[in-house]
């Protein structure tokens, strides 16, 4: 729907996860699978701030139950109760359209923004259809649906060794001692250890030069 365009966006599907996030994913595609027995299914919310992690394990959920990804963010959405109603109705039209859940990003809301606030809770009221928000803390999100609330956190030691390992290819074997130390030191997620393994593999040369440690430390 024209009328949508600059509202929300598409989200592709994710390629990886690790296992403690794909658990989660698998979780909410179960809740999602389950026959409903009432009106509407749960509003799904995913806490912490891990903010890109929370977007794949959404992305990841969708891909396992067959459904688009788009996104709100929540200052897309009017001020006007009766804007947020009618922005409801193009949402829920686009959903069943285009098979597609929703993610209402409230990540970057402040809690002092009353206004914002109840313009989120009016279109998670009004709202049908799957439906995930995200935050960095707990919400109270709405008396008429059923939510369930999911933690999400940066992967497990083990799973950021195993990132930094694909992420740096063949130049692994050179710097595991380096890997161990910055795991150790370090709690990275995934979108940053990607970020950081790529800017060491572009400073290196590819001869016989081996990484230093200032290459890896300096991630």
């Amino acid at each position: 729907d024209h009328r949508l365009l600059g509202i929300i966006y598409p989200v592709g599907p994710i390629d990886k996860l690790v296992p403690t996030h794909r658990e989660l994913a698998q979780r909410i595609a179960a809740v999602w699978s389950q026959p409903p027995n009432r009106r509407v299914r749960p509003v799904v919310q995913l806490c912490g701030e891990e903010i890109a992690v929370k977007r794949d394990v959404t992305s990841a959920a969708c891909g396992i139950v067959g459904l688009e990804l788009n996104v709100l963010p929540v200052y897309s959405i009017p001020t006007n109760p009766n804007e947020v109603e009618n922005l409801a109705r193009l949402l829920e039209r686009e959903a069943l359209l285009g098979n597609s859940a929703l993610l209402l990003d409230c990540d970057e809301l402040d809690s002092a923004d009353k206004v914002r606030e109840n313009g989120a809770a009016r279109l998670i009221e009004d709202i049908q259809g799957v439906l995930i928000v995200t935050s960095r803390k707990r919400r109270r999100l709405t008396h008429r649906r059923p939510v369930l609330t999911l933690e999400v956190h940066k992967p497990a030691a083990a799973e950021q060794r195993e990132f930094w390992r694909d992420y740096l290819g063949p130049v692994g074997k050179y710097v595991n001692g380096y890997v161990e130390t910055l795991v150790s030191q370090f709690n990275l997620n995934a979108p940053t250890i990607q970020a950081a393994s790529a800017e060491v593999l572009g400073r290196l040369s590819w001869g016989d030069t081996k990484p230093s440690p200032d290459d890896i430390g300096a991630m």
